[in-house]
């Protein structure tokens, strides 16, 4: 949640389309996490959070 909060020009450019962006915000996870999270997973949850209340 934080990654997305920090970068919502990311996110709104990910409902735009453009599927880049999600990971960008996955790397913003990856940097939070200190690189302990899965980046599988973290992909996974923020297309699914994104994708939320279309």
């Amino acid at each position: 949640a934080q990654a997305l909060a920090d970068n919502p020009k990311s996110a709104e450019d990910f409902r735009a389309g453009k599927k880049a962006a999600a990971g960008f915000i996955v790397g913003q996870v990856m940097k939070l996490s200190k690189g302990k999270a899965d980046p599988k997973q973290v992909g996974r949850l923020v297309a699914e959070r994104l994708t939320e209340g279309r």
